[in-house]
């Protein structure tokens, strides 16, 4: 059983620092496109060229599977609205979580 030490250690290492806590706070003024672009800037910031172009052909091929699978009508669509509804709901629990742990 883990002790009380370890889960206080593991707290303190998922606590961002005060420079990504502004940066998250001004991401958040931005509209949803604006914030995708941030994250794939980020995201893609991690990884070589060669990553990069694996993860796009990856991506493309999965967007294509996806597209067939709604036009043979294996797949409903789902409202951008009721999407982006879902992870801001999601998000607010997060941070509302997080607080109280923290």
């Amino acid at each position: 059983m883990p002790s009380q030490q370890s889960d206080t250690s593991d707290i303190k290492d998922r606590i961002m620092t005060t420079q990504a806590i502004h940066i998250c706070q001004a991401a958040e003024q931005l509209s949803p496109r604006e914030r995708i672009e941030v994250i794939e800037h980020l995201f893609y910031s991690l990884d070589s060229k060669s990553e990069r172009e694996k993860i796009d052909l990856l991506w493309a091929e999965e967007s294509e599977r996806r597209l067939s699978a709604y036009e043979r009508g294996e797949m409903k669509a789902i409202p951008a609205e009721e999407v982006f509804n879902k992870l801001e709901s999601n998000r607010k629990w997060k941070h509302s979580f997080e607080e109280y742990v923290l």
